[in-house]
């Protein structure tokens, strides 16, 4: 393995482990409707290549936090809220400025409540998490092959 997909698996990796955090905070217990599911979904969706895994990592967590807590009756607005959320992580998947990122969690956290509010705050945290990574070690923030395929 080179040097350069070796750094597209760390990033990969680093990149999933955010996902996966934010997937795992929701079914620790929390105040309600206070989870980073909607930052996550802008998160994937500015970051994963392929769109079928920017999809499956919000709505997997979503799925894994109705198991544990129940299914309710707005499951499906639910669901389909989370993915709007992608969508505006992919509308910015190429321009990942300040003002881009800021745009997008504002989006995403309509209507304006705390969750939402807590939405933004998390995505700052894993969208600037994610920059300082980059700017400490400069291999992730490469773009390469190896992400493409997420």
């Amino acid at each position: 393995m080179n040097s350069d997909s070796s750094a597209g698996l760390l990033r990969l990796r680093l990149i999933l482990c955010f996902i996966f955090f934010s997937a795992a905070v929701r079914v620790l217990p929390h105040p309600w409707n206070f989870t980073p599911i909607g930052a996550m979904a802008i998160f994937s969706g500015a970051k994963l290549a392929n769109t079928w895994a920017a999809f499956l990592m919000p709505l997997s967590a979503l799925l894994l936090g109705d198991l544990f807590v129940g299914f309710h009756k707005l499951m499906l607005i639910v669901y389909l809220s989370f993915s709007v959320n992608v969508l505006f992580g992919r509308y910015i998947r190429g321009r990942q400025t300040v003002f881009g990122i800021s745009v997008a969690t504002l989006a995403g956290a309509v209507p304006k409540s705390p969750a939402g509010l807590l939405t933004g705050y998390i995505a700052g945290i894993l969208f600037g998490a994610f920059a300082l990574a980059g700017r400490l070690a400069p291999t992730f923030s490469a773009n390469d092959a190896t992400l493409a395929a997420w």
